[in-house]
């Protein structure tokens, strides 16, 4: 028996598909299941002091991001003398397998504004698996680039019930 559930829109869909997420392609018009929606967790390595850090990463619908960090990014104490962080957020994007995304957060020492982290990542999806190569710049209050780029690993799983 092929049974169907209606979504929001009233589209009936085959119960396979009833759980999957699906969004248009603006550039082609084709609509597929989006492998990255979703929370993650992530274990973050600077391949280096500090060690390994966890993060949770929510990837929504329409390519929007809010990440939330165990602490202080390593590098943030070091360079601006940061000793807390807001939440990021950004933007994401998927090509195939492929998972992009760009988000920044606010760093602040004793509750006052010193800088910001700007981080870009890509990688790949792989069912509720992650792997990605992400790259972290620091900016003072001024918008000034501080100290090197630093490259960190990241690893994650899909949250699921």
């Amino acid at each position: 028996m092929n049974r169907t559930r209606a979504l929001t829109l009233g589209i009936a869909v085959p119960a396979a598909l009833a759980g999957a997420v699906l969004w248009m392609n603006p550039a082609t018009g084709s609509q597929g299941a989006v492998p990255a929606v979703g929370t993650w967790s992530m274990t973050i390595d600077p391949a280096g002091p500090p060690p390994a850090f966890p993060s949770l990463v929510s990837l929504n619908r329409g390519g929007t991001l809010a990440e939330s960090v165990s602490g202080v990014p390593g590098p943030a104490v070091a360079l601006l003398q940061a000793n807390g962080a807001g939440g990021g957020m950004g933007s994401w994007k998927m090509t195939g397998s492929d998972l992009v995304l760009v988000f920044e957060r606010f760093l602040y020492k004793d509750g006052a504004f010193v800088g910001r982290q700007h981080v870009e990542a890509s990688g790949t999806v792989d069912g509720n698996s992650t792997t990605q190569v992400a790259t972290a710049t620091f900016y003072n209050t001024t918008g000034t680039k501080v100290g090197p780029t630093v490259t960190l690993d990241v690893t994650g799983t899909r949250l699921t019930p």
